[in-house]
């Protein structure tokens, strides 16, 4: 991405480093390992490498330090990581080059939450977040960390001067984006908020200090647009087009944008760009070749298991066949079934299983409830009214059942009856409700809540107009 060459500026007309005072570069960004050599494009990479090479050795020198010592080898790593993170992303930063950071916790729930705010994992995670995303972020040419949190006398004064805030537009801006990804992690949220509304302390009375903010939004749970967005991409990549239907059908089976991007990329590119549309059976293909755990996330694996076989199948298999594809047993088909029948994922004829979207005559078959004026609240009554033993239990607004379906209706009733709902919910809603994935089932509720803005800093303080007359 950034080859010495480019760095010094041989390839292209981009000469940042160049014409960037080297002051600027390292007391405003305060990009490390300049100091350490004769800089050229060459030295510079070569002097980023060396401090990763040194930072990967540290970590393997963990393992066998007793507990103080691994407490300080610990803070020095994570200083190192800081610093070097924050180093690269400011110089792709001066390159234009746009980074999406990844932070995979893949067991979120089990690691990292727990009842309460005690959980020190978590507020690890916490802390190098809010160490993180000041370093990597700035004003102009200034680090927010240095010039907004930097609690070190020495190194407040290397700052070159208090930056210039404008009190028009004193606001920051986040280097890149951060996508954490793991299972229960929108669970973080709250808390990331909270400490964000009572982040490190401010050092008003630093040397150097100028008020400023850096506003950013979080988004948490699968956001329908970046899905549309992704899978619109993907098969322009792919030389096709996508219509909503490919959208739905791919929304409704996958949880995850990388899982939408993964499955995609499995489909053979086109030699020329055509109009050539995604059909339902380039889908069942793109998405057989994803592990079937990545199936319809929260469903049993069986569930997943029976769907994925199917995504492999060229049309309806007997059960027998079903359970050697899917490599379950009969038994455990007919003890998962039930959930997949009732909300029409599949289909059971002449005793043979095949996926309702299956093709069938060269016509897309749907869901019964991919209707004009079906909305979600209409299947869960259905599926509830299935479920029940008493059905008038919908019609008695004392019971938690018949209150649940009274607008707007309420998810939690459901959830707690039964556990096994949340992704059949899922599944319905990228059919019948465009903007579904906006929202959390932990909310209860079918609201729709937007993206959170948020950030750290301060705005500068006003000086009222009365204090120039002595009033």
């Amino acid at each position: 991405m950034l080859p010495p060459e480019r760095l010094a500026g041989d390839t292209t007309d981009e000469r940042p480093l160049e014409d960037i005072p080297h002051d600027i570069l390292r007391n405003a960004r305060c990009m490390g390992y300049l100091d350490d050599v004769d800089f050229t494009g060459v030295n510079y990479v070569d002097a980023l490498r060396k401090a990763r090479d040194d930072l990967l050795s540290l970590t393997r020198q963990l393992h066998g330090v007793t507990d103080d010592d691994e407490r300080q080898l610990r803070s020095r790593i994570l200083r190192n990581a800081h610093g070097l993170m924050g180093t690269t992303m400011h110089l792709l930063d001066l390159f234009s080059v746009s980074v999406t950071r990844e932070l995979r916790l893949p067991f979120y729930s089990r690691d990292f939450h727990s009842d309460g705010h005690d959980n020190r994992r978590r507020n690890d995670l916490l802390r190098f977040l809010m160490t993180a995303l000041p370093i990597s972020s700035r004003y102009g040419h200034y680090s927010t960390q240095r010039v907004l949190f930097e609690s070190r006398d020495e190194k407040r004064t290397s700052i070159l001067g208090a930056p210039t805030s404008s009190s028009e537009h004193p606001i920051g801006e986040l280097i890149g984006q951060w996508t954490i990804v793991g299972r229960g992690v929108n669970r973080l949220v709250p808390y990331l908020e909270d400490v964000l509304r009572n982040p490190n302390e401010l050092q008003i009375d630093g040397e150097n200090f100028t008020e400023f903010r850096v506003d950013f939004r979080i988004e948490s749970d699968w956001m329908r647009e970046k899905a549309t967005e992704a899978v619109h991409r993907m098969s322009t990549r792919r030389g096709r087009t996508a219509n909503r239907q490919i959208v739905c059908v791919l929304s409704s089976f996958l949880r995850s944008v990388y899982d939408v991007c993964r499955a995609l990329s499995a489909l053979p590119r086109l030699d020329e760009p055509s109009s050539t549309a995604l059909s339902t059976d380039d889908c069942r293909y793109a998405m057989s070749t994803l592990p079937p755990n990545r199936i319809l996330p929260g469903a049993t694996p069986t569930q997943s298991k029976i769907i994925h076989a199917l995504f492999g199948s060229d049309g309806p298999l007997i059960q027998k066949e079903l359970a050697e594809r899917a490599d379950v047993s009969s038994q455990s088909i007919r003890n998962n079934r039930e959930a997949l029948l009732l909300f029409d994922i599949i289909e059971r004829a002449d005793q043979r299983y095949q996926l309702t979207f299956d093709i069938e005559g060269g016509s897309p078959v749907t869901p019964w409830f991919v209707k004009d004026g079906i909305t979600l609240h209409d299947v869960l009554r259905d599926a509830t009214r299935s479920l029940l033993e008493d059905e008038k239990r919908l019609s008695d607004l004392t019971d938690s059942f018949g209150s649940a379906f009274y607008w707007p209706t309420a998810i939690e009733p459901i959830t707690d009856e039964w556990s096994w709902m949340p992704p059949f919910i899922r599944y319905v809603g990228a059919y019948v409700c465009e903007d579904f994935f906006a929202r959390s089932l932990d909310n209860g509720q079918m609201g729709v809540p937007t993206a959170t803005m948020t950030g750290f800093g301060d705005f500068p303080s006003q000086t009222s107009l009365s204090s120039f007359n002595g009033t």
